[in-house]
């Protein structure tokens, strides 16, 4: 299949397959992609998160996971995924002397790229 970079692409009905878990927890971003273009092309989606409440400061839309999707000209993929853990939320914490991944609600962003306008927001709770 003959590739192009000039494909525009769109996301739609993104959703997480668990909007609650634990550390431990592994779980996916669920979305449609349409090329609006006339040839087959390969998109990167991106996953950003944003800690709502950290015990310490942290970088705003810091990268959680992407993954590569292959979508025809033309075509929509419907319940395209990008698998996540739980665990690559984590941060150093001095006292504990190891990283940790804190209890609380994030945001989690899906776009092409971290400036996206047409970027996609949905919240995240990691219980303890």
């Amino acid at each position: 299949m003959r590739c192009r970079a000039d494909s525009n692409y769109s996301f739609a009905n993104v959703e997480l397959s668990k909007a609650t878990v634990s550390a431990d927890d592994s779980f996916s971003v669920k979305l449609d992609i349409t090329n609006h273009g006339s040839m087959a092309g390969k998109v990167v989606v991106q996953v950003y998160f944003t800690q709502d409440l950290s015990s310490r400061v942290r970088y705003e839309h810091m990268l959680l996971g992407f993954g590569k999707v292959e979508v025809a000209g033309g075509a929509t993929v419907k319940g395209a995924q990008v698998e996540l853990k739980a665990r690559d939320l984590e941060m150093w914490d001095k006292r504990a002397d190891k990283y940790v991944v804190e209890a609380s609600t994030y945001s989690l962003a899906v776009g092409q790229f971290v400036s996206d306008p047409a970027m996609h927001t949905t919240t995240l709770t990691v219980t303890a």
